[in-house]
């Protein structure tokens, strides 16, 4: 009985095998009947089929990527701790001081000066343009530009560059994004150049950190920003 077993068992390896045999000799001979294109055609539907089996693992391993990510960023979004009332008001207050200081010296008769001669040769580059101005109007055009230069790479640059302002520097704080890592230029210019001077014009960018639960201003709710204090 057992010799039977024994004799149907090896005959049915043998068969497997004759038959695995004969479909690897048939498929070797299918190769050799391919054309050149035909061979690489397939040999390009192998390979994508082999693809499509790895992306899955892949995907899997980027999701795990990315979950990762997010991890980290929340947990460093709660080890972030926001900046006090206190601490906004000494940055607020020594950034408007710095910015008392740049309007005084762009009143100042030689940077006056200077920028009277620029302003001309800008209206001659543009064609001769002729503009009639009282000295009073004037003087209001090259202190406006002269402050908004000064002040843009006072204020603007500094917050894109360094994250912090002159003010931030002093009360220890610093600017963080909520699309990304770091402010970039044009978040920058919005939050300086746009949103800063309207809250200040209405003063809710003075009310707003009073009621807010991140003591945010005007500039960070719209801006996309926040103030936090900088790591120990």
């Amino acid at each position: 009985m057992s010799d039977d077993h024994d004799d149907d068992l090896t005959a049915t390896i043998t068969a497997k095998v004759s038959q695995e045999y004969l479909e690897q000799l048939k498929k070797e001979k299918e190769e050799r009947e391919l054309s050149p294109r035909q061979k690489r055609l397939k040999e390009k539907s192998e390979r994508l089929g082999l693809e499509k089996q790895a992306l899955p693992a892949e995907r899997k391993r980027r999701e795990k990527s990315k979950e990762e990510i997010a991890r980290e960023k929340e947990e460093e979004a709660q080890a972030m701790k926001v900046a006090t009332i206190p601490q906004r008001i000494m940055g607020g207050g020594i950034d408007l001081a710095v910015t008392a200081i740049l309007f005084f010296i762009a009143k100042n008769e030689k940077i006056m000066a200077i920028a009277e001669e620029n302003f001309f040769k800008i209206l001659e580059a543009a064609g001769g343009v002729k503009l009639e101005l009282s000295d009073t109007m004037l003087d209001y055009i090259l202190i406006g530009m002269t402050f908004s230069v000064m002040y843009f790479f006072v204020q603007v640059c500094l917050t894109w560059l360094t994250q912090k302002s002159i003010g931030k520097m002093v009360a220890k704080t610093h600017l963080v994004s909520f699309d990304s890592d770091k402010v970039g230029l044009f978040q920058a210019i919005k939050r300086e150049l746009i949103l800063k001077p309207i809250g200040v014009c209405f003063l809710v960018g003075f009310i707003m950190p009073f009621f807010s639960e991140d003591n945010e201003s005007f500039h960070d709710r719209f801006g996309g920003t926040i103030v936090a204090k900088d790591r120990k």
